[in-house]
Parts: C-alpha cells; structure tokens; sequence
C-alpha cells in the first residue's frame, strides 16, 4: 500500500466515524525518516471508540459516481467549508494548458496501446506463463522482472479500453473527447503539497479523498483528467521507450498549471488536476454509481 492510499484510507475512516456517530483514535503513522513507529510493521493503528451495535454505512460515499460527460455549471468556489490547505479551485483553465493536456493524453494512448499490443503478443507466445498469470503467480516463477510484471499485471486493466488507440480514427475520437471535457468544464480543481516527507504524502491522498466527498456532498461529480495527473504521468513515462518526452511533457505542464492557480509557492507539486460538475440527470451513464460500497454490522 502506497502513502496516499494510507491518507485516502485514513480520511475515509474518519468521515465514516463523523458519519455514524463513534470516535476515532489514529496512533502509529510512520516517521518523516518514512522509519515505522515502534518497529512494527504496520504503518498506523486505527482504533473505533463508542461503536452503534447497529449497521453502518457511508451515505456519502454512496453519492459519489462516475460520469464520463460534460459537466453542468458547478457551485463549488474556492471558500467552501473543509478543504484543508492542499485544495485549489479555478474556473478556467489557459488556452496554453488545455493544449498541452490533449497533446498529453495523445502521446500517452498512443504509447499505452504500443504496450498492450506488445503485452497481448507476449502471452500468445507464453500459454505456461499466461496460465500462471490468471491464477495468480510469483514474479521469479515465470521470470518476469518488474516491468514485465507491471506491463502484464496493471495495464491491461487501466488502458484496456485505449486497446484500438494506434487506430487514427480512435486518436480522433479520443483527443476531441478531452477538449469536449476541457471546454464544457464549468470548474477546476487541483491537489497540491509539498511532498517533503511522510506526511505530506499521505495528506495528499487525504486531500484527493475531501475532494471527492466535497463534490458529492454538494451534488457534483469530480473526475481525475488522467493526462493531468502528474503520478500517471511520470509512472508511465518509465515504461516507454521514449520516456523523456512524455516527463518534460509533464514538468511543463506542472509550471502551467501553477501559474492558472496562482500557486504562490514554488515548492507545491500538482498531484492532480479534477474538473468538477453537475451530471446531466436525463443521461443514465452520466449517473452510474461507483461498485464500491461500505456497510456491515459493527460491534457486539
């Protein structure tokens, strides 16, 4: 488990607990030397105090859905209660930003659907090792070293639906796509820290989670634009061949996007880049809800 996973877990916990009425108590976070407290081994102790002997759910996390549409104009503003430092709001972005973004998004498809095609050839080749990959395996088993095994494991599950990218016509489609979602985007939002240590990471993914319940609670949809979100980036740009061009790709769009929000301090680093909205009620994709739910009986 990641840092931000660790941040995005703990604020869900906490939202849960304000939700449901009990207390929480949060103990044992790992150092700013990223050093486990106490020599344990795991990375914080999360304790519920006062637990309903009732079931529990998370109403807001049940708000919360995907939309892959336009966004209708949105009433989030840079004041609204309980954001915390690291969250930033605008209501457009330049004409220079959005330029880069689809030029992004473009070299990133095109190199995700070069991946797959060579991943897809691979297991063709290897019906042994495709065998073991189903039922789960160990890296040394099929001797795979570690890109092979992130090429092979997380890929076709993230960019499956670019697998037609090198096509022309589908490049078309998707780059029009992003300036649809660029331009009909009433307002942005952006997660920035310092990432100095520990801590700052796992704020981050606290942050990313207060922004996504932020937008639910007031009826918006926040989506994460994937070729503004500078961890995909500069992960991606590790595995292809021509990685340098997709990383300065991403560091200029890191100087832009701190200009448009008027980032003060030089030393933030945009983790993300959402655009925030109201989902067109009338359009049943629009208000397909997340799978993920949280619910049970707790306590004796």
């Amino acid at each position: 488990m990641s840092l931000i996973s660790l941040g995005a877990m703990l604020e869900l916990a906490k939202v849960c607990a304000n939700e449901n009425h009990f207390e929480i108590r949060i103990s044992g976070l790992i150092r700013s030397d990223f050093e486990r407290e106490d020599n344990s081994k795991s990375w914080a102790r999360i304790e519920f105090l006062n637990l309903p002997k009732k079931e529990i759910s998370l109403g807001l996390l049940e708000k919360v859905k995907t939309n892959r549409f336009p966004y209708l104009k949105s009433d989030i503003r840079p004041e609204s209660a309980g954001l915390g430092e690291n969250i930033y709001f605008t209501k457009d972005l330049s004409k220079k930003t959005k330029k880069l973004i689809v030029k992004i998004e473009d070299e990133v498809t095109w190199k995700d659907s070069i991946m797959l095609r060579d991943t897809f050839r691979w297991i063709r080749t290897s019906r042994k090792a495709y065998e073991k990959l189903r039922d789960g395996f160990y890296y040394p088993e099929i001797n795979l070293n570690m890109v092979d095994a992130f090429i092979l494991v997380y890929l076709p599950k993230l960019f499956s639906h670019k697998i037609f990218s090198a096509n022309p016509l589908f490049r078309y489609v998707a780059r029009r796509v992003t300036r649809t979602n660029l331009e009909h985007t009433d307002t942005f939002a952006i997660v920035a820290t310092s990432l100095k240590d520990s801590e700052d990471w796992i704020e981050l993914g606290s942050s990313f989670t207060k922004l996504r319940f932020l937008a639910a609670s007031k009826g918006m949809e926040s989506q994460p634009l994937s070729a503004s979100s500078l961890p995909y980036i500069f992960s991606i740009s590790n595995f292809c061949s021509q990685n340098m061009i997709v990383e300065s790709l991403g560091k200029e769009l890191q100087v832009l996007l701190k200009k448009d929000f008027n980032l003060q301090d030089k030393d933030l680093f945009v983790a993300w880049l959402f655009r925030i909205g109201a989902p067109y009620k009338t359009n049943k994709l629009s208000l397909r809800k997340n799978t993920f739910k949280i619910n049970g009986i707790i306590g004796k």
